[in-house]
């Protein structure tokens, strides 16, 4: 504290650079916790000066810390972070985090904002559950602080993905609360955390009660846009006409809530299906995305039960019903996209037989089918083959291989998702014997649809191959990876047999080269 009073460590020509960030890591370098990637939540130096001082002396020492480091964007930020965690001072610790975002913007200062948002809106929650009295307002005060963790929060993802290459490493980089060079999709996590934050701010109001299923049925179609508050039954009072002023004034904000968390969930679905989890923070932003989809199956995703009921009730709306039932259990169950129903092939082969039925059901009953329920419809095949090849859910290659073609010719070489030029290299892939010169633009479709969809979250990640090609034809020509570990797991640990994998020993393997079709591209052209 003392030496940050000594203009004379300051001057020009008398400190080094090197001892500058020194004494910037003294005030913000957390150490990182024996398991796992987290990090403690101040660096020791404050730690013990907040355990033997307190408060105000902590603050005396970052404020005094950034007059002298003044485009250091670490102290402010270090100080913001200090006053919503230890001290909940959201209102000094935002002014923090602002100054912090005003030396420079990346992800972390507005994520550092984002935070601060989202902890005094839990707050809050918690101390509204203590409260018998229940006062319109805190919904108005709640919502706008939602409203502003979603913007950090987006404008934090934003940055992250424009951050194409990685900056020089300097003191600024430990002062996050994720290791570094790992954001690629925490705003998008944290997103979703404020959004679910939000409708169970919703699911308490008396119209919208989550343990009522008439008012639960309400919320939900209200969150999905299909009616306006005013068809919302509720009793004429003070406190309820409050609310829904409240709620028609942010109504754009909640309507759009339902649609942008799914989209967030499709994104992350695709996100974790071909990335490879490499640290404790990836599976912890897995776990965490996986708690809140279980989440919003509940709010969501009607139950059999209910639709059954409806389906009594309107007898001449059936086909609508089977339809909206069979779109509802795909989504309940992460299959309604592609990447999603990539991930079962690890699951079992009676849900896949339920998947790919539902697929099966839309195809021949929706007359106007989309892309995607085409493409969803081909992938459900080729991993209920692979579980189950003798189901009778499964259909002929051939019948799969016209679909996906005609698929191709409605979409063309330039569609902004891969997942067909991806089906089109499985199917169409010339075996030895073969000579297929279409093949190459579809290498060259993909890595182009690739590249504009996925590119900035691949960067320097490495990414999951489902499935290799083998010697034989058809959709047997397709085999996985796990089908391919069953060759050694009975002889070799896994830890061994994952050591192979990262080596690329594998393919020295007898029982790979025996198995598995080798490419060679010199004389075919595929980009």
């Amino acid at each position: 504290m003392h030496m940050l009073h000594y203009d004379l460590f300051f001057s020009a020509g008398v400190i080094k650079h090197r001892l500058m960030l020194s004494i910037q890591r003294m005030l913000i370098e957390r150490q990182r916790k024996k398991d796992g990637d987290e990090r403690e939540q101040f660096s020791p130096l404050i730690h013990k000066i907040h355990n033997q001082q307190g408060r105000q002396t902590v603050q005396e020492i970052f404020v005094k810390a950034s007059s002298r480091f003044v485009t250091s964007a670490s102290i402010p930020q270090a100080l913001a972070r200090y006053l919503y965690i230890n001290e909940r001072d959201y209102s000094e610790a935002l002014k923090w985090a602002e100054k912090a975002k005003d030396i420079k913007e990346n992800p972390y200062t507005f994520d550092t904002i984002g935070q601060i948002y989202k902890s005094n809106l839990k707050f809050n929650m918690d101390k509204e559950k203590q409260e018998k009295s229940h006062n319109p307002e805190d919904l108005h005060t709640n919502i706008k602080i939602a409203i502003n963790g979603m913007k950090a929060f987006q404008r934090a993802q934003e940055l992250a993905e424009l951050a194409d290459e990685p900056q020089e490493e300097t003191a600024d980089d430990n002062s996050e609360d994720y290791p570094r060079k790992s954001y690629n999709v925490y705003g998008y996590v944290s997103m979703l955390e404020m959004a679910f934050l939000v409708f169970d701010i919703l699911s308490k109001l008396p119209f919208f009660w989550e343990h009522n299923p008439i008012k639960k049925m309400y919320l939900q179609s209200f969150l999905r846009g299909k009616i306006r508050m005013t068809s919302v039954h509720k009793e004429d009072n003070e406190i309820n006409n409050r609310c829904v002023e409240i709620i028609n004034e942010h109504e754009r904000f909640l309507v759009k809530l339902k649609s942008e968390v799914k989209e967030i969930f499709d994104f992350l679905d695709c996100y974790f299906a071909y990335i490879k989890v490499n640290s404790e923070f990836d599976a912890l932003n897995h776990r965490t995305v996986s708690e809140h989809f279980k989440k919003y199956v509940q709010l969501f995703c009607t139950t059999p039960e209910e639709m059954k009921k409806e389906k009594e009730n309107k007898s001449n709306l059936n086909l609508k019903l089977d339809i909206e039932e069979r779109k509802v259990f795909l989504e309940k169950n992460q299959a309604d996209t592609f990447s999603g129903i990539l991930q079962h092939l690890d699951k079992s082969a009676e849900e896949m037989e339920k998947i790919t039925e539902c697929y099966a059901f839309l195809h021949k009953a929706v007359s106007q089918k989309n892309v995607q329920m085409k493409i969803n419809y081909i992938i459900s095949n080729i991993v209920l083959c692979h579980l189950k090849p003798k189901s009778k859910h499964v259909k002929s290659y051939r019948f799969l291989s016209a679909l996906l073609l005609e698929t191709l010719q409605d979409i063309g070489l330039y569609h902004h998702l891969p997942d067909a030029y991806y089906l089109a290299l499985l199917l169409f892939w010339p075996s030895p014997t073969e000579e297929n010169t279409e093949i190459g633009k579809y290498v060259t479709a993909i890595r182009k649809s690739s590249h504009k969809r996925l590119s900035k979250l691949l960067h320097k990640r490495s990414t999951i191959a489902y499935f290799y090609l083998t010697k034989e034809e058809g959709l047997k020509r397709l085999v996985s990876k796990p089908t391919l570990d069953e060759s050694f797991l009975p002889k070799i640990s896994r830890d061994t047999l994952a050591q192979l994998w990262r080596n690329g020993d594998i393919f020295k393997e007898k029982a790979i080269i025996s198995r598995l079709h080798r490419e060679e591209f010199k004389d075919r052209k595929c980009a």
